[in-house]
């Protein structure tokens, strides 16, 4: 008696025909399982396994939740949900508000108690594990029952999908948002739907209201919709690679026109183009396992037939990939986090994968065979609980330290007034100046704590045209503070710290004017993310 992965349990109920050319020019086919043909349906088994699933995605997304420190880009999320709304509106948030405004609207209507890390950080947990069901449901009508549930399991463990799940940042409801967009597409598509292909395009302009870098799942709807059109012809192909080349090379010009973009390049001025930082963050957050399984499945979904479906699935998981790819090669320096909304559709071709191999070796018979078919689950499903694991543990939830540093400062100023300087202010402030937004304090002066911001345009005007600008720098930062009767500090990371020192003088003015008090050290992937701690001697 044998017995099959539940997960896959249809997998096998349908076949298509694939001619294979042999020699002699016969063509012979071969039965391969066609989940895309199956009902859209899940058994009660399939059922039980999402419910599983969900599950377990519940539990890694709500797990030390309240543990990790907060991190610049949480510290800005709490500085725009507690400063005034006018204000609010002035700054580039206003480009894409709606995750800022929902989770202002939980603390204001008192449903999120606390501004703690946990609590900021519920809401986008919870759609994080909704996304998992959703990503099921929709999935199972672009690669069938069995590939959506893999890609579902997939994501519950995707360390990725975790930690932006566990963060106060608008990509978890990105991703929720833009499953939705993509699924109605598809959906709507199949059935002849105009109504419904319609409010595809309402479910992306939401996931744009949260996060800009969801635009990028517009050209891959229209890269289905012209291709569908011209029926796969082979004689079109040559015109069709002529005009997405030409797109590519008016897209810096395109995008200079956009508003937020133009805001973005001079956020990012110091950033220069780097199609290997691209890949890099690729290989990192993407995970070179899933980036092989996605290939694999890919493949298996060109090789049987290609339909709408099928251009829908590789639509979605390439075109946002090549056009930011093209962005950080040829624009301004980006990283693989802005292409998250492609994340599913990778996920659902590994499933694909992951179905047909599984069928594939099924012939083989005997008690063993489900053995090698299972490999690729359980590959990824190592390779993703391995840096669960990591992230939970050693990792720090992949946050720099910076509640360790702040209390770090506060012991060694041993109760005297002191002022930090700082690469990360937003942080600071949460922890040692959490009413500081509140009611239009933003200039705010408090008796013991000053935060200040390092910037280069502060080092360049102490310098007053002298060559050590970062010494200068220093120096007048630790007379005006002693003369103040503040004790000075300097709390950074090297990165961030080397954007704003661009000579080195300022990171040698430290090593000789400061004593570095404290090190607390952190790796994230590619990225230094460490925590530097100087007070002046």
């Amino acid at each position: 008696m044998t017995v099959e992965s539940p997960i896959a349990t249809n997998a096998r109920s349908a076949t298509i025909e694939v001619g294979a050319r042999v020699r002699g020019g016969a063509k012979a086919t071969a039965s391969v399982p066609d989940e895309t043909a199956q009902p859209k349906t899940f058994s009660l088994l399939q059922w039980g396994c999402l419910l599983a699933i969900v599950a377990v995605a519940a539990g890694l997304r709500l797990l030390q939740l309240d543990d990790w420190s907060i991190w610049v880009d949480e510290g800005h999320t709490y500085r725009d949900v507690t400063v005034p709304l006018d204000q609010f509106f002035e700054n580039a948030r206003r480009w894409y508000p709606t995750s800022y405004l929902f989770l202002r609207g939980l603390l204001d209507g008192g449903l999120l108690p606390y501004a703690s890390e946990g609590w900021l950080r519920l809401p986008f947990a919870l759609c994080g594990i909704a996304t998992v069901a959703v990503l099921a449901l929709y999935g199972r009508h672009l690669a069938g029952p069995s590939a959506a549930l893999f890609a579902a399991l997939y994501l519950a463990v995707d360390p990725w999908h975790v930690y932006w799940s566990q963060n106060a940042r608008a990509y978890s409801l990105v991703v929720l948002f833009g499953v939705i967009a993509a699924g109605e597409f598809a959906v709507g598509r199949q059935q002849g739907s105009r109504l419904r292909t319609a409010f595809a395009f309402v479910w992306l302009a939401l996931a744009a209201s949260c996060h800009m870098t969801s635009i990028v799942l517009l050209p891959a709807f229209l890269v289905v919709l012209l291709l569908d059109s011209t029926r796969f012809e082979r004689r079109r192909t040559i015109p069709l690679l002529l005009l997405a080349a030409t797109l590519l090379l008016v897209l810096e010009p395109l995008l200079s026109l956009f508003p937020p973009f133009r805001e973005f390049l001079d956020a990012k001025q110091d950033a220069s183009p780097s199609l290997w930082h691209w890949l890099q963050t690729s290989a990192f957050y993407f995970r070179l396992p899933l980036l092989a399984a996605a290939a694999a499945g890919a493949f298996f979904a060109v090789r049987e037939r290609v339909d709408g479906r099928t251009l829908h699935l590789l639509c979605w998981a390439i075109v946002p990939m090549v056009l930011l790819a093209a962005v950080g090669a040829g624009m301004v320096k980006v990283t693989a986090r802005y292409a998250l909304i492609a994340l599913p559709g990778m996920l659902l071709l590994a499933g694909l994968a992951t179905v047909r191999l599984i069928d594939l070796t099924a012939r083989a018979g005997g008690s063993m065979r489900f053995v090698p078919g299972l490999l690729l689950p359980v590959l990824l499903c190592v390779d993703f609980l391995g840096y669960d694991y990591l992230y939970f543990t050693v990792q720090r939830g992949d946050r720099g330290r910076w509640e360790e540093a702040s209390e770090f400062v506060q012991a060694n100023a041993s109760g005297a007034p002191f002022v930090v300087h700082t690469t990360h202010e937003p942080v600071m402030v949460y922890y040692l100046q959490p009413d500081r937004y509140r009611g239009g304090a933003l200039a705010s002066a408090p008796d013991v704590v000053d935060l200040r911001s390092i910037e280069t345009h502060d080092i360049a005007a102490t310098a007053n045209g002298r060559a050590d600008a970062g010494g200068c720098y220093v120096r007048s930062i630790v007379e005006h503070a002693r003369r103040d009767g503040r004790v000075p500090f300097f709390v950074a990371s090297i990165p961030e710290l080397q954007e704003k020192d661009r000579d080195g003088s300022l990171q040698a003015a430290l090593r000789s004017q400061c004593e570095l008090l404290e090190v607390l050290p952190l790796w994230v992937g590619p990225k230094d993310e460490s925590v530097y701690v100087w007070r002046a001697r």
